[in-house]
């Protein structure tokens, strides 16, 4: 079964199809870092240590970093076994009950310790989700454009649905900060929008039920190759590139679940700048963020060259990390929208090549699982430090100001390690592998 070139309509359909649901999941992953910021530590935890109440509220987060690569075990094992189109409805429907749940879920005051016990169960089933999406998504959008020169740039689509969903959470809640007071957004404003990200996600399900399978999985069927356990044979045959993977990517999976939200965000809180206008700055870096990404797509599309690209990417976290939380320190609200662009847009074109590289490096049988679990165990790595490192830090520091030279080192050592690993040891690989 020979595999045509896509057209550049075709592409962009798939792309389009396939991206949606990716961009709306974390689109939810964010909203969550922002009302763990702003509303969780004062509805979901007792008031008694405020905190303590706030290390609580971030590790509720993060704890779907934590369960991002159990989701890429089980989902790359579905999507390796049985298709990339049934693998991406799923983890819609388990990241749409955690978003829901919750968004209903009632307040300490009302049920106890019941309420941060359901958050912390609801947000990991939507890790569940979000951990078996990104390879799905990117697997699909890479086996469709395979024969295609641009493939690097359709599949930066996959990377860029970080950035989109990132400034949709913020400006949601900035729509929110317009119209209401901080109480109704902390009361139940960022409720709303929860509810609104689980009908978006019903829309994604319903695009996704047209999609066709990929072509290089239906040869797989084809030539009964299909693996047995692909996920578990990925990390006997190929352990040390998922590994490597994992910590290239470890940058941009830091830069707003461990820099930007909820830490930089809990921080600015601290200093008594308003939360409002911080995510107002999110939205306009994160729109030069997705223009530069777009960039990346092009330019590693046009040359080859995804590895410099990640380098120069790796380089700019870890030369601007301690320049961005001085700036935030000014509290002047034009140095703190220059820090964000620096850190959040500069080094972007980095991050648009992710999906090329993690999906170059695995065969077809165990793309999904080998793609999905590099992504997701750096995923973890972030998780821990998110979960167990930063609370800790806040509740031993005097809270996020003291916490945030700490914080900038956690983040300059993570870019420090992409930067050796993507010198040393990865590599440019032009045509995707069968």
């Amino acid at each position: 079964m020979d595999i045509p070139e896509v057209s550049t309509r075709d592409a962009f359909k798939v792309t389009l199809a396939a991206t949606i649901g990716t961009l709306i999941e974390f689109y939810d992953l964010f909203i969550a870092g922002l009302a763990a910021a702003i509303a969780w530590p004062q509805l979901f935890f007792p008031q008694s240590n405020l905190g303590l109440a706030a290390a609580a509220s971030v590790s509720a987060y993060a704890v779907t970093l934590l369960v991002r690569p159990l989701g890429a075990f089980v989902f790359g094992h579905i999507g390796d076994r049985v298709g990339r189109k049934q693998t991406m409805i799923w983890t819609l429907v388990l990241m749409g009950v955690g978003v829901l749940g919750v968004a209903l879920t009632p307040a300490y005051a009302t049920i106890g310790v019941l309420a941060p016990a359901l958050v912390i169960i609801f947000r990991i089933l939507q890790g569940l989700g979000l951990g078996g999406e990104y390879g799905g998504a990117a697997s699909w959008v890479a086996e469709v454009t395979a024969r295609s020169k641009w493939r690097p740039f359709w599949t930066s689509w996959i990377q860029a649905d970080a950035v989109g969903g990132s400034v949709l959470a913020a400006f949601a809640f900035t729509l929110t900060g317009m119209y209401m007071s901080q109480a109704d957004v902390v009361s139940y404003g960022w409720r709303l929008i929860f509810i609104a990200g689980a009908v978006g996600i019903a829309f994604a399900g319903l695009i996704r039920f047209q999609l066709t399978e990929s072509p290089l999985f239906e040869r797989l069927k084809l030539n009964k190759t299909i693996a047995k356990l692909p996920s578990i044979q990925v990390l006997q045959t190929n352990w040390k590139a998922v590994m490597a993977l994992a910590v290239m990517a470890l940058p941009t999976l830091g830069i707003v679940n461990l820099v930007i939200s909820p830490f930089s965000v809990q921080y600015l809180a601290a200093l008594r700048v308003n939360t409002t206008v911080v995510t107002e700055y999110i939205v306009l870096s994160g729109l030069i963020a997705t223009a530069l990404h777009i960039l990346g797509g092009i330019v590693s599309s046009i040359t080859g060259k995804k590895r410099i690209i990640m380098i120069l990417s790796s380089l700019s976290y870890a030369v601007l990390v301690f320049p961005y939380f001085y700036l935030l320190g000014t509290k002047s609200y034009t140095l703190i929208l220059l820090a964000l662009i620096l850190l959040y847009a500069v080094p972007r074109p980095g991050a648009a090549v992710i999906p090329a590289m993690l999906t170059d490096y695995f065969e077809t049988k165990y793309r999904i699982s080998g793609s999905g679990l590099a992504y997701q165990i750096g995923s973890l790595i972030i998780g821990i430090i998110v979960s167990f490192l930063i609370p800790l830090l806040i509740s031993t520091q005097g809270g996020a100001i003291g916490a945030v030279p700490y914080v900038a080192a956690l983040y300059l050592m993570v870019s420090v390690a992409s930067l050796l690993v993507t010198v040393f040891y990865l590599k440019d690989i032009r045509d995707l592998p069968a």
